[in-house]
């Protein structure tokens, strides 16, 4: 493994922590790291990317992945918590 994929690993890693996240792990196998996180009550994985020699972008990639993973899964966390009220709301009414 190279010293960029550490980096971006450790990028991942600091993200992750400062967004919330609990129950950080990765795994090393295959092509890519593996790293998987509970974030607000739903488990996330990230793929932590081979870099080819010139890709300088690839940190900047990286965070905007993780990001989107991380709003995807809130926004799903949201949506999850208000079916639960709703129904808990309307149970009553017939």
């Amino acid at each position: 493994m190279n010293h960029r994929r550490h980096e971006l690993l450790r990028d991942t890693i600091a993200l992750l922590h400062k967004k919330g996240a609990v129950h950080i792990r990765h795994r090393h196998g295959g092509k890519h790291i593996r790293v998987t996180a509970e974030y607000r009550g739903t488990m996330i994985r990230v793929a932590v990317p081979r870099l080819a020699s010139g890709d300088w972008r690839a940190g900047r990639n990286n965070r905007a992945l993780v990001r989107r993973i991380l709003r995807n899964a809130e926004s799903q966390a949201t949506s999850t918590h208000n079916n639960r009220f709703w129904r808990r709301a309307n149970e009553g009414e017939t």
